[in-house]
C-alpha cells in the first residue's frame, strides 16, 4: 500500500509568546520545555490539580520566545482558558490562530522513504519540527507509525499532496487503536490519569520541576501503576444505533468502566471497534464473556 493523505480536524491552534512564555508553559505542561530548542516538537499534556488530563497538544518551539500548540480535539478557546488561568504578572500572551492553519497527515504503513522523497526532508526523527511549505512538518507522536503531521497555511490546503489517495478515516482509527494511541481528551480525558492511557512514557517528563498535577504524577510513578487502563474493544452492532458516549460498562450490575469511543470496523459492516477504560478486575470478563453496556443489551469484548 502506498502513502495516503488524511485531512485532520484540528480543533485548536494557539500561539503562546512573550518573554515569560517558556517559564510559564513549563509550569503548565507535563513536558520539559527547557530541553526544547527552536525547531523542536513534543507532545505534551495539560493536567488539572488532581492529575487528570484536560487536553493534549503538539508543541512546536517556533522561536526563542514563541510556541505553537496544536490540538485535534480541544478548541483554542478552551486551551487558552485553561492555560491563562494562572497568569499573574507573567509576560505571556495567547493567540487563537485556528483560522490560519490547516492540519493534515501523510501515512505510509511501513516506511518513511516515500515521505522523505515527497518532502525532500531526510532527517525525520521524534522531537524535531521542519520548516515546510510556509508551515511546519513533524513526526506525529499520536498517530500510527510512519506518519508525518503537516501544519500549513489554510490557503495551501495540502496542495503538495493533492495527488495522494485519501485514506479511509475508519481504517485510520483502527490502526491508531491497535497501536494504543488513544485520543485526548475523547478517550483519555478529565476522568483519567495519563498512566491509564500509557501516556506517561512519552508525554510526561519526571525530571522537571513543578507543574499542575505534578505531585499526583510523582505519587503514581512511585506506586508503579493505576487500577484502571484503556483497552481496545469491539462489539457487533451497526453504528446507526450508536449511543451517547461515554457509556457505562458493568459486570453483574456493578459499574466497572466506560466505553469512550466507537468506530465502524472497515473489515466488517456489522462490527465496531473503540476504546474503553476499565478496572483491572474486569479485564478477564472483558476478554471472555464480555461486559454489559448501559441502556442496551449490547456486550462489549476485548478486541
Amino acid at each position: 500500500m502506498d502513502a495516503q493523505f488524511f485531512q485532520m480536524h484540528e480543533a485548536g491552534v494557539v500561539r503562546v509568546f512573550g518573554e515569560d512564555s517558556l517559564t510559564y508553559l513549563q509550569s503548565q505542561l507535563t513536558i520539559n520545555l527547557r530541553k526544547m530548542q527552536t525547531g523542536s516538537s513534543r507532545f505534551g499534556l495539560r493536567l488539572n490539580l488532581r492529575g487528570r488530563v484536560c487536553f493534549g497538544a503538539q508543541v512546536i518551539r517556533t522561536q526563542e520566545e514563541s510556541f505553537l500548540m496544536i490540538s485535534r480535539d480541544t478548541r483554542a478557546e478552551r486551551m487558552i482558558e485553561l492555560l491563562s488561568g494562572n497568569v499573574v504578572a507573567d509576560e505571556v500572551e495567547f493567540e487563537d490562530q485556528s483560522d490560519r492553519w490547516s492540519l493534515c497527515c501523510i501515512h505510509h504503513p511501513s516506511s518513511l522513504s516515500v515521505l522523505q522523497e515527497r518532502t525532500q526532508i531526510q532527517d525525520w526523527k521524534n522531537g524535531k519540527a521542519h520548516s515546510f511549505d510556509q508551515g511546519w512538518a513533524y513526526l506525529d507522536e499520536r498517530s500510527p507509525a510512519f506518519t508525518i503531521g503537516i501544519l500549513s497555511p489554510k490557503e495551501a490546503k495540502g496542495s503538495s499532496f493533492s495527488d495522494l489517495p485519501i485514506g479511509d478515516p475508519n481504517a485510520w482509527e483502527k490502526v491508531r487503536l491497535n497501536q494504543r494511541l488513544f485520543r485526548i481528551p475523547g478517550e483519555i480525558g478529565e476522568d483519567e490519569f495519563p498512566q491509564e492511557g500509557e501516556l506517561d512514557g512519552s508525554a510526561v517528563d519526571f525530571d522537571k520541576g513543578c507543574y499542575l498535577g505534578q505531585e499526583v504524577m510523582a505519587r503514581i510513578h512511585a506506586m508503579g501503576k493505576t487500577r484502571r487502563k484503556a483497552v481496545v474493544v469491539r462489539g457487533n452492532r451497526t453504528l446507526s444505533q450508536t449511543p451517547v458516549l461515554p457509556l457505562s460498562l458493568s459486570r453483574n450490575g456493578k459499574a466497572v468502566g466506560s466505553l469512550k469511543s466507537m468506530f465502524a470496523d472497515p473489515a466488517s459492516s456489522d462490527r465496531w471497534i473503540g476504546c474503553a477504560v476499565v478496572h483491572e478486575s474486569a479485564l478477564t470478563d472483558l476478554a471472555g464473556k464480555g461486559l454489559e453496556s448501559e441502556q442496551s443489551d449490547e456486550l462489549v469484548f476485548l478486541a
